[in-house]
């Protein structure tokens, strides 16, 4: 990517290092699954999204944007979004450390949720069981993303991690605001 010399550069990342920090059994899948060499935390996800903006903007001259955590599960007042709340800070900080923009998905998101006033249909469990069934409905039984989302009564995601078209579109949205407002 820096060899392309972009003009924009969004960062949306790692969502997974918080959905980590929620059960022994979340930190084992992702050991597992992406080879990470330590147990995710928030100090060892603050450095390597330091690092990135850091080499991002000696090696570019993109303007760059942060964008918050999405959220983990529709249920507001769940610990998974509580982290995704503390890793939202982070991100936030580091912005505010590197003078990038921040563009608060996290918090769109769970105003969206409040303001809807609706009760999870489909609550958060740790594990890939989620993610798992909905992949299986998607493309074993060819059900499209957005009606596997609300097949089971969420707003913005698939399977409480993944984005539906909503939840996709507030990325989009926010993105588009940065892009726009920048040139």
């Amino acid at each position: 990517m820096i060899a392309q010399n972009p003009d924009f550069v969004t960062i949306l990342i790692r969502t997974n290092d918080a959905n980590s920090t929620l059960s022994p059994k979340n930190r084992r899948l992702l050991r597992l699954f992406k080879s990470i060499p330590v147990t995710p935390s928030p100090d060892w996800y603050k450095e390597n999204l330091s690092a990135i903006v850091k080499e991002l903007k000696e090696r570019t001259t993109a303007h760059i944007a942060l964008l918050s955590f999405p959220v983990i599960g529709e249920e507001i007042d769940l610990e998974a979004n509580r982290r995704t709340g503390e890793y939202s800070a982070i991100i936030s900080g580091v912005a505010q450390a590197h003078g990038v923009a921040y563009l608060p998905l996290n918090e769109r998101m769970k105003a969206y949720l409040e303001s809807q006033n609706k009760p999870s249909g489909y609550p958060y469990r740790p594990g890939l069981y989620q993610s798992s069934t909905a992949s299986m409905q998607h493309f074993m039984l060819s059900r499209d993303l957005d009606s596997i989302s609300a097949r089971r009564g969420l707003q913005l995601t698939i399977d409480n991690i993944h984005l539906n078209r909503r939840g996709a579109g507030m990325v989009a949205d926010l993105i588009e605001s940065f892009i726009l407002a920048t040139i």
